[in-house]
């Protein structure tokens, strides 16, 4: 799979809010707070994949898993 692909298959920031669990977890904290770390986590992942050296594509599903 490619890096595209990867980061093609990533949740997006109100896919992951709409999550059941996340809800949970974040019940009493600000929506904004965790709206804005969602954000923040998702862009780490998309850099460190971007980041990657060519081929290690199975090492990064591997590490997302």
């Amino acid at each position: 799979m490619s890096k595209q692909a990867i980061l093609k298959n990533l949740p997006s920031v109100d896919e992951l809010l709409r999550d059941e669990d996340l809800g949970q977890l974040t019940k009493g904290t600000p929506r904004s707070l965790v709206k804005e770390t969602v954000r923040q986590v998702l862009e780490s992942i998309r850099r460190k994949i971007l980041e990657a050296p060519e081929g290690d594509e199975p090492e990064i599903r591997g590490s997302l898993s």
